[in-house]
């Protein structure tokens, strides 16, 4: 991250940053390679060995709350808004539903973290329970307001996924078709498989359940790491700056397009250097030269150098 100087005045410096998608995916990748490798040990050590740590459950089991991968998940959800923040900057707060991914994946982080949606289950289970008698699939009733709102959710996106270079709209759909398919999809599955069972706790002693809450989990991991990775490449591409508030100054820009930079000069006075020296730094307010200072520009600067010019070139 370099800051450059970007408005003439030189009051005002923006800071460019170039993101690697390539590294932060590799490295959350790996994290969720462990996440998952800690529960699947714990999960399987419960199941097949009848080892019941208490302390380990609650502290790698993907069903528990305020765990591990709650935590990982908020934060994968927390970058997405990061990202979709910088994206809605970098377009110059003209696109809105840049804004609208950043609500909405604010609001599925405090989801996350809190199991707001838990909370929903038994009213929506109350009020469906006339209609479909047995619940099967829907005994998480929370997935029914959900999936409508996911619904309209794309509707509004739909024009402006459109807009998006191929690349970036590849990715981000299938980033959320891999999400949707975990939360909404393996969530219905596993309600039918735990609907037997007196509650969620016993169902953690079912194979098939801890199978498909792993795979439930994998997918909405994976799905956030894509989008992260769709949304890094895209702003990869494009020049992302954010306003600093430090009192770092630029690094003032070489004379480069200084067309007498490289004439030689009298060896009586200058001993055969070239002139201006190739190490010099100008910063000029009122340059718009793209590689650096004109000549005019320089003795502006460099005022007392003038009288070189009036110098015969004396060999």
């Amino acid at each position: 991250m370099s800051p450059v100087p970007t408005d003439p005045s030189g009051d005002r410096y923006l800071l460019h940053m170039r993101l690697g998608a390539a590294r932060l995916t590799r490295v959350l990748v790996s994290a969720m390679v462990l996440v998952l490798a800690a529960h699947t040990v714990v999960a399987i050590g419960r199941l097949f060995f009848e080892v019941e740590l208490d302390s380990l459950n609650l502290l790698f089991d993907v069903d528990q709350e305020a765990n591990l991968p709650t935590f990982f998940n908020t934060a994968l959800l927390l970058i997405v808004v990061v990202l979709s923040a910088l994206a809605f900057r970098a377009t110059g707060r003209k696109d809105r539903p840049w804004r609208l991914l950043v609500f909405v994946f604010l609001f599925l982080a405090l989801d996350e973290s809190t199991q707001l949606h838990e909370k929903l289950v038994n009213t929506t289970r109350c009020a469906l329970e006339p209609v479909t008698g047995d619940v099967g699939f829907l005994y998480f009733a929370w997935v029914v307001p959900y999936s409508l709102l996911l619904i309209g959710f794309a509707v509004v996106m739909f024009s402006f996924l459109a807009r998006l270079p191929l690349r970036t709209r590849t990715g981000l759909v299938l980033s959320g078709a891999v999400y949707a398919l975990g939360a909404v999809v393996c969530e219905m599955i596993g309600a039918d498989i735990a609907q037997p069972f007196a509650s969620v706790q016993q169902a953690l002693h079912a194979p098939a359940y801890v199978a498909i809450s792993t795979l439930e989990e994998t997918l909405e991991m994976a799905g956030l790491i894509m989008a992260i990775h769709a949304l890094m490449r895209w702003l990869e591409g494009t020049r992302v700056t954010a306003r600093s508030t430090s009192s770092i100054r630029p690094k003032r820009p070489r004379c480069l397009s200084n067309p007498w930079s490289q004439r030689p000069l009298s060896r009586r006075y200058y001993n055969g250097t070239t002139f201006p020296a190739p190490s010099c730094t100008v910063y000029a307010r009122n340059c718009n030269a793209p590689s650096g200072c004109t000549f005019t520009h320089f003795f502006q600067r460099h005022h007392h150098l003038r009288w070189m010019l009036m110098k015969p070139l004396v060999r």
